[in-house]
């Protein structure tokens, strides 16, 4: 399926985030892709104001929204910080494109399900979140589903990248300064690398009009816990000091987290004949960028 449109004007939301900067790399290989990154600093998607001022001056053709407030322990203590951006933002979004014949693509998360199921999660499998940050999302997937907006939903889980705050780089910032870290094995899931979905929503978004489902999983293979996710790190970068890791899964009332939220890719397999890479390979491309960049 090759239907590119290489006049599309696209808007990235969250344009300084781990994504966004992700999807900067990515479309920095297609100068002839008109992209606008923004962040809350520049025009803020709570701003209902500030969008439409964008919208009445820019023709976007495609919004790419990856503005979204992370921070599973905070929004738990203050969900409304959750639900201005994780929710507002979005039907901010969503009026702007509805009002300017606008498509969307929305990054959203694992952390819509329970973590109680015992396979794979598909696309379909009904949504129940267990924290804040979760219920924020999926708030948001409800409201995009419900709108007359082309729009399609990718849920991804664990990304980490060379740019932002993400596991990996806390990881390699840690092996430098620690002898010890303590990181938990009861949570399963899959690591996604952030340049390979950056990819996947460049090539959905010059498909979009010819798409059969409005939500998709894009994560990269092989399931894992963060304990397996941090040991692998440690393999391949060989620190050079003696550095010990640690099973800790005890809780101390901090917020609940999807104990199994391994995502079923096999729509886009079937769909698109796109398979996913092995995070482990993806992992050492990461690496190699990262020590690059010194």
């Amino acid at each position: 399926m090759t239907n590119p449109q290489s006049s599309t004007n696209y808007l990235v939301t969250g344009g300084k985030g781990q994504v966004g900067r992700c999807l900067n790399s990515v479309f920095s290989d297609h100068p002839q892709k008109k992209v606008y990154f923004i962040d809350k600093r520049t025009i803020d998607s709570t701003n209902l104001g500030q969008l439409e001022r964008f919208f009445a001056k820019n023709t976007i053709d495609i919004v790419i929204n990856c503005a979204a407030f992370t921070h599973v322990d905070l929004s738990e203590s203050n969900p409304g910080l959750a639900y201005q951006t994780n929710v507002i933002g979005v039907q901010n979004i969503l009026k702007m494109c509805l009002k300017y014949d606008t498509k969307l693509i929305h990054l959203s998360t694992d952390y819509v399900f329970d973590g109680q199921k015992k396979e794979p999660y598909k696309e379909d499998d009904p949504t129940n979140p267990i924290n804040q940050y979760g219920k924020s999302k999926e708030q948001a997937e409800k409201d995009i589903l419900a709108s007359k907006v082309t729009a399609i939903i990718i849920r991804s889980s664990w990304i980490f990248s060379p740019f932002g705050h993400n596991f990996l780089k806390s990881i390699l910032t840690q092996l430098k300064t620690k002898k010890k870290l303590k990181v938990v094995s009861n949570q399963k899931g899959l690591p996604t690398y952030g340049i390979d979905l950056a990819q996947f929503i460049l090539y959905l978004s010059e498909n979009i009009d010819s798409l059969n489902h409005r939500l998709y999983h894009f994560a990269n293979l092989g399931p894992t816990t963060w304990y397996n996710f941090a040991q692998e790190i440690i393999n391949k970068i060989k620190p050079k000091n003696h550095f010990s890791l640690i099973v800790n899964n005890e809780t101390n009332g901090l917020v609940r987290r999807p104990s199994y939220s391994v995502l079923d890719t096999r729509r886009i397999r079937e769909e698109f004949n796109i398979n996913p890479r092995l995070w482990k390979l993806a992992l050492e491309d990461c690496i190699k960028l990262i020590q690059q960049d010194g």
